[in-house]
């Protein structure tokens, strides 16, 4: 799943890969409800990924077709990591199974980043943002998001996780200079509407 999101941030902004990557957890929540409802709001989130291809055809962003499907595919492995945190986390007690998890999540992307290994161990500023990112992207908010699974009523978890589109976009605004035209920032509030929709026929 982050093996093909960092792929797809760097080549589409960080909320548009955001944005689309949420079709993973949309599609799951409709097939496992089998609610026509979910359906309808998949198909409204669906339009606004729909919108990215429009801005692109019009010519109004750079959208790179190898980025739009990595995001897609890092939906569809968010999807697959739902199901099985889910099944973990009832048959585990205590967040040690996150090291479990991350140390046997990192074996089929090791041989790709063996080539750079000894670049980033000989060079300080590169292994401190590779320890940084791997704490920060990965130990931190899965052992969070863990914990939240077990405390929170389905529907207010997924409430509030609806709200990482708007949020995705608006750091790479502020923080990365990206800026979202008009149809991606509707892309973005038709997904997050989309979410807490699906969100929301559940409680």
């Amino acid at each position: 799943m982050n093996a093909f999101f960092y792929v797809a941030i760097s080549h589409i902004p960080l909320g548009t890969a955001v944005t689309i990557e949420f079709i993973g957890p949309l599609v799951l929540s409709a097939v496992l409800s089998h609610s026509i409802r979910d359906v309808l709001w998949v198909g409204l989130a669906m339009v606004g990924v729909g919108l990215f291809g429009v801005e692109r055809l019009l010519g109004l962003s750079s959208l790179r077709p190898i980025g739009v499907v990595c995001a897609l595919g890092a939906g569809l492995f968010w999807a697959l990591y739902i199901l099985a945190a889910d099944n973990a986390g009832k048959k585990v007690t205590g967040t040690g199974v996150i090291a479990i998890v991350l140390l046997i999540g990192s074996l089929p992307s090791t041989p790709l980043g063996i080539a750079n290994l000894f670049m980033v161990a000989t060079d300080a500023h590169l292994l401190l943002l590779a320890i940084g990112t791997a704490i920060l992207a990965s130990l931190v908010p899965y052992t969070l998001e863990f914990l939240a699974l077990r405390r929170l009523p389905p529907s207010t978890f997924g409430i509030l996780l609806s709200m990482e589109p708007a949020v995705a976009a608006t750091a790479g605004w502020l923080l990365l200079n990206q800026h979202m035209g008009v149809l991606g920032m509707l892309a973005v509030c038709l997904v997050v509407s989309a979410c807490v929709g699906t969100a929301t026929s559940k409680s």
